[in-house]
C-alpha cells in the first residue's frame, strides 16, 4: 500500500524491517526488488533480484520472479536455466511447468512448448487452462486437425467459456491458412 501511495521511503524502511525480522523469508527482499522496479524499472528490479539470487539461490519466489523478468526482457536461455533449477526442486509444480512452457513459446521454440504443454496435460488433465496452452502450441506448429481432436477430447459440459472460445480460434487459424495467398 505504501508503494501505491508513493511513500517509497516508508516502504523501503518497512521492507528492511521485514528483512531484518524474518531473514529466512523472502518477502522483505522481494519488496525491495519491487521498490527497485518503481525507481529504476525492470533493469533495477533485475539487479536487485540478481543480488538476492547470489544470497538465496534456492528461494522459490525469488527464482520465479527472476525467471519471469528474464523472459520479459528476452533473456530466454537464462530464464530457462532459472526455471529448470526450480523444476529440479519441484518437478510437479504447476507454476514452474507453466513458466517453462511460456519461456519456450515466447522464445518461439514451438516444438519445446508443445512437449511442455503435453506434460502439463498429462499431469493435470482436468485443467482447461493447460489444455488451452496445448491447443495454442498445436496451432503454433500448424497442427489444426490435432488441435481439433484435443479440443473435442477435453471439451465437457463444465468447460469454461474461455476454453470453448478455442473452437473459434482453431477455425480462424485454419481459415487464415486457406485464405493466405
Amino acid at each position: 500500500m505504501l508503494l501505491e501511495l508513493g511513500r517509497h521511503n516508508d516502504a523501503e524502511e518497512l521492507f528492511l524491517k521485514i528483512q531484518e525480522k524474518f531473514p529466512d523469508e523472502e518477502w522483505g527482499y522481494l519488496g525491495l526488488a519491487h521498490l527497485a522496479r518503481k525507481h529504476k524499472g525492470t533493469n533495477g528490479e533485475l539487479e536487485q533480484l540478481e543480488k538476492l539470487m547470489d544470497k538465496y539461490p534456492n528461494r522459490y519466489q525469488i527464482n520465479m520472479r527472476y525467471g519471469v523478468l528474464l523472459r520479459k526482457v528476452g533473456r530466454y536461455e537464462e530464464a530457462e536455466a532459472c526455471f529448470q533449477h526450480l523444476k529440479n526442486q519441484r518437478p510437479n509444480d504447476k507454476d514452474v511447468l507453466c513458466a517453462l512452457f511460456w519461456t519456450a513459446r515466447t522464445a518461439r521454440q514451438y516444438d519445446v512448448a508443445l512437449k511442455r504443454s503435453e506434460e502439463l496435460i498429462q499431469k493435470f488433465s482436468a485443467n482447461d487452462e493447460y489444455v488451452k496452452m496445448h491447443l495454442h502450441a498445436l496451432i503454433d506448429i500448424l497442427e489444426y486437425d490435432r488441435a481439433q481432436e484435443i479440443f473435442d477430447h477435453h471439451r465437457t459440459d463444465e468447460s469454461d467459456p474461455d476454453y470453448l472460445i478455442m473452437q473459434a480460434v482453431i477455425y480462424w487459424e485454419k481459415l487464415e491458412i486457406i485464405w493466405t495467398p
